[in-house]
């Protein structure tokens, strides 16, 4: 119930019922909360309370507004630490959620200056490029390049990696184990072809992870770039 007798204003006292409501379960991930007449109607207040007192929760990242929607209960974010170096599989399932991955292209090409630089190649060395489309619950919820040095695993290639873990799979197959890796982190705006893969709008902000991964005796086994959804992931320094 709304107090009128405090010095706290009605829009801040909307705002904490709702915040306390969604964190009880009354409003539940991803479900629709009533429209801003049903609130002003609940709470007799004004339209520009109700507004005020939604655009905070949005501003929280705690409620989405979906344009010809409405306004819904946003997902919880999936924390992950920028320095871990384990799977995304692993990731996922600490986060209680079921990993999915779609491999987009696989294929053996030439390696660039940049890569040759960060996985220590000759210009003649090619690399196994992987591309694929990394789910949460179902979800799409990044997008991930990765380039391996083809010399060091060719089998990778005959590897059924949209089912398993890559890192498993080096160490299982050539005793391999990411152990460390130098990582970067930044924002961009998502292109059509992203934005198309992951479910979102254009231009929407999305990190970009790149990550040098290297084995325990010191020896660089990965370049990897990631696409992650900045409405999914909060990342831990």
């Amino acid at each position: 119930m709304l107090d009128t007798n405090i010095a706290m204003p009605l829009y801040h006292q909307i705002r904490e019922i709702i915040r306390a409501e969604i964190e009880r379960g009354t409003y539940k991930p991803n479900e629709q909360i009533p429209t801003e007449q049903e609130l002003v109607e609940k709470y007799n207040a004004s339209r520009i309370t109700i507004r005020r007192a939604i655009n905070d929760l949005v501003e929280e990242g705690l409620l989405v507004k979906k344009q010809g929607k409405g306004t819904f209960v946003a997902m919880p974010k999936i924390k992950r630490e920028i320095i871990a170096v384990n799977s995304f599989s692993h990731r996922m399932r600490e986060a209680g959620l079921v990993p999915g991955s779609r491999v987009l292209s696989m294929r053996i090409t030439n390696s660039t200056p940049t890569i040759q630089k960060y996985l220590e190649l000759g210009p003649e060395d090619q690399v196994i490029e992987i591309e694929r489309l990394r789910l949460a619950d179902n979800e799409p919820v990044m997008i991930e390049k990765t380039y391996l040095p083809y010399k060091e695993f060719p089998k990778v290639m005959e590897a059924d990696i949209s089912i398993g873990s890559l890192y498993k799979f080096l160490e299982e197959e050539y005793g391999v184990v990411p152990a460390k890796s130098k990582r970067s982190l930044e924002i961009v705006l998502s292109n059509k072809y992203e934005a198309d893969l992951l479910h979102i709008r254009v231009g929407q902000p999305l990190f970009l992870l790149r990550a040098i991964v290297k084995s325990q005796d010191d020896k660089p086994i990965e370049y990897v770039k990631t696409l992650i959804r900045g409405d999914r992931f909060k990342f831990e320094i």
